[in-house]
């Protein structure tokens, strides 16, 4: 679906013209694909924050080990 949209082969002759139209057409998604940007940005952002906590925790471990 998603990616229908982003490789659709359009008229290229003028960027004015395109631009909005791309625009009007990603903004009028369906409901399934908003859904799925917000899981997938939702499972991105706390695996960034396990990450970070994990790689504090360990720096934590390792400053309190050195004492």
């Amino acid at each position: 679906m998603l990616l229908g949209h982003l490789f659709r082969l359009q008229d290229v002759s003028s960027a004015e013209t395109n631009a909005p139209r791309f625009a009007r057409e990603m903004n009028h998604g369906s409901m399934m694909e908003k859904l799925l940007w917000k899981v997938i940005f939702a499972v991105l952002f706390a695996l960034l924050a396990f990450l970070c906590q994990s790689a504090f925790c360990s720096m934590w471990i390792a400053m309190r080990e050195r004492k």
